[in-house]
């Protein structure tokens, strides 16, 4: 029943829009043959801009429902790429740590030594 209510009633509707539009532009007030035909192919150029714009709005809820069913599953994997994240940076940071370790040792006592000496004056 959801499926006749939310499927082929708007359907139907379209269509027999469409089809409403068509009669009403062909026994319109005017009455020369001329304005009858630009009815007619006014009609017959805004049909194919319906359709295409039926396609753009079928892949955006087709996107609406891929990205709905992704946000259900997504928190799983989320937190499996932010655990190998940080591992990743743990891992930087001990070696970042470990590489820098001489050049600071080098510095920090040559520091020492300049403050030791500045309270001697020299």
């Amino acid at each position: 029943m959801q499926v006749f209510w939310q499927i082929w009633l708007p359907l139907i509707v379209c269509i027999a829009l469409v089809l409403f539009l068509a009669v009403i532009t062909s026994t319109s007030a005017g009455t020369d043959i001329v304005t009858k035909w630009s009815h007619f192919s006014t009609i017959y150029i805004v049909i194919p801009a319906l359709v295409i714009g039926f396609i753009f709005l079928a892949l955006l809820v087709a996107m609406i429902y891929g990205f709905a069913r992704l946000i259900g599953i997504l928190p799983v994997y989320t937190r499996l790429v932010q655990d190998y994240f940080i591992k990743a940076a743990v891992f930087i940071r001990l070696w970042s740590n470990k590489a820098v370790a001489p050049v600071l040792s080098i510095k920090a006592g040559l520091s020492g030594i300049r403050t030791f000496l500045s309270h001697f004056g020299f």
